[in-house]
């Protein structure tokens, strides 16, 4: 039986053991390990966790250590979601056959990639986990771009955004295309979308909505792929003018 996991205070949270450790090289207001950790802290099932190449995997595990007090899996770029999927097909196959020791204990299976591994190099690999269906959780860390390779644009990048291979100037605007609209591509009954633009706005919308189901909640605890696309700036690529009200 699933069970939901009880929001903790801010003393609690500071105290506390999580399953993303707090030890990590991501750059100062990055907010993955912000998302990352609710993700986690919102259930006290077993968890099996995957991650792509980007910010989150490079920052996380560097030889030999790591923030990750769970089960954690790297295998490329592209391909944390069909790692993760294929973890979940043995689970059910295992299960099936009676060769779990312990087959009450049911983990949840969660991948994390940022924008480039979803939106373009991994995109096909992530198609085939909706179309099949797997009971599986996939987190989007979607910063907008491709800020640990030198910033340059991805298919998540907006309209009019400067990056380096959009740049912004006299002869062009910046990025012309708009934003994939990924529901459109793998919408149906095994796809879920929830996009929450920060954290702030996920955590206040569970609580203050309590009849409401919260994001992060409801994609762990769905019988299909659940993906949650959390939209989060860049502390690093993004640039701000001061003084501008932004």
């Amino acid at each position: 039986m699933s069970e939901i996991k009880k929001i903790k205070n801010l003393k609690e949270f500071s105290t506390s053991a999580d399953r993303f450790e707090g030890a990590n090289l991501l750059c100062p207001g990055c907010a993955h390990s912000i998302i990352v950790r609710e993700v986690l802290n919102a259930t006290n099932d077993d968890l099996i966790l995957s991650a792509s190449t980007g910010c989150l995997e490079v920052c996380t595990a560097v030889y030999p250590y790591t923030s990750w007090d769970a089960s954690w899996i790297h295998i490329g770029f592209e391909n944390s979601s069909t790692a993760i999927a294929g973890a979940e097909a043995m689970h059910k196959a295992l299960k099936r056959k009676g060769r779990l020791k312990q087959p009450d204990r049911t983990p949840k299976f969660v991948a994390f990639g940022g924008d480039g591994a979803t939106y373009d190099i991994g995109f096909q690999w992530l198609s085939g986990c909706f179309e099949r269906g797997h009971n599986m959780m996939y987190v989007c860390l979607d910063n907008e771009v491709y800020a640990n390779t030198g910033g340059q644009r991805s298919s998540s990048t907006p309209i009019g955004a400067s990056a380096t291979t959009s740049p912004a100037g006299r002869v062009s605007y910046g990025e012309k295309m708009n934003k994939k609209r990924y529901a459109r591509y793998h919408g149906g009954p095994r796809c879920s979308l929830r996009r929450a633009g920060c954290s702030e706005q996920m955590e206040r919308y569970d609580c203050q909505n309590p009849e409401r189901v919260c994001y992060r909640r409801a994609g762990l605890h769905q019988r299909d792929v659940g993906m949650y696309d959390g939209v989060e700036i860049c502390s690093g690529r993004y640039h701000f003018r001061i003084g501008s009200g932004n």
